[in-house]
């Protein structure tokens, strides 16, 4: 049997939610930047919808990159986490940097997507 099991396994199940979670960020960007490039090759936009496309395009890019970022948090976090299990010493493991970097990286992306949104359909200006 594996010392601390239930733990690691705990570990796991978080980062490979995280995981899933940052793969699905990635798929919506690639969604957002393959319609942006569709709608732009087949002509369907008009001249005042450009900056529209802009947009659009800017968000998938950083959709895609919250993703990839996400992931790499998630993994040192794993990895950090996973050493402190094994360690003998009992380590405080309080909110660390990382995790709210995980936390601002998904709220600003759910804030350049809505306020995307929020431009395409005429919110706010």
């Amino acid at each position: 049997m594996i010392p601390r099991y239930s733990d690691h396994a705990a570990n796991e199940r978080t980062m490979l939610a995280w995981v899933r979670t940052a793969l699905a960020v990635i798929a919506f960007g690639l969604l957002v930047e393959k319609l942006n490039l569709f709608l732009r090759l087949s002509a369907v936009l008009k001249p005042e919808d450009q900056l529209s496309a802009q947009y659009a395009e800017w968000i998938g890019i950083l959709l895609i990159g919250v993703g990839v970022l996400v992931i790499v948090a998630s993994l040192l976090r794993y990895f950090r986490i996973s050493h402190a299990i094994e360690s003998e010493n009992a380590i405080a493991m309080g909110a660390k940097k990382s995790d709210a970097l995980l936390f601002l990286m998904i709220a600003a992306m759910v804030i350049a997507v809505a306020l995307f949104f929020g431009h395409a359909i005429g919110i706010g200006g």
